[in-house]
């Protein structure tokens, strides 16, 4: 919290805080820096040697509650009183448009099916899904243990059947919604069928 309230704090005002050794703030900020949630900056001030502060990374802020979700959801019901929902449900579908283009940059080069789904399973995780992939004999299964549109899904079921058209264009194979979580489902499985 100490480095949320503060812009940069240099090391040894962080030891004071905290009223524990700069060695053992160092261990401890030498693996925040590891996981990318904290930066080091040195700082010359006047003579002597640089003074070492630090801050919270860009990654870090995102790992701090948010009311996005909310906001979202408001600002598409607005729209839906206003325009419609056909109107928001075209809105969505071409957010997913605009993921495919975003997937296929990323799943280009891939030649087989198993990497292409293995390269968006990556992708997916890094956006929130906690994704796991699971073949079988004909088929290659995506699960996802998480949403992060959950709200926006659960007032908008659509956007589930919108995705599995993407995948559908974007592997040319045949894909299937298997389960969802907006169906009380533990997890959404997208299946993709291998021939």
């Amino acid at each position: 919290m100490l480095l949320r309230k503060k812009t940069y704090l240099a090391l040894d005002d962080l030891a004071k805080e905290l009223n524990i050794s700069k060695p053992a703030v160092l261990k401890h900020i030498n693996k925040l820096e590891s996981q990318g949630i904290v930066e080091r900056r040195f700082i010359v001030k006047g003579r002597g040697r640089p003074r070492c502060y630090i801050k919270l990374s860009d990654y870090a802020d995102e790992l701090f509650p948010k009311n996005y979700e909310e906001w979202a959801i408001d600002i598409i019901k607005y729209a839906e009183d206003k325009l419609g929902r056909e109107k928001v449900l075209e809105f969505l579908k071409s957010k997913m448009q605009d993921n495919l283009n975003k997937y296929n940059l990323y799943i280009l080069t891939e030649r087989n099916i198993r990497a292409k789904v293995s390269r968006l399973v990556d992708i997916m995780n890094k956006e929130g899904y906690i994704p796991e992939l699971r073949e079988g004999k004909d088929y290659i299964e995506i699960i996802k243990y998480n949403c992060p549109i959950m709200k926006i899904a659960k007032s908008y079921p659509e956007i589930c059947s919108f995705e599995a058209d993407m995948f559908t264009k974007m592997l040319d194979k045949r894909v299937e919604l298997v389960t969802s979580m907006v169906n009380n489902g533990s997890s959404c499985i997208i299946r993709i069928y291998k021939n």
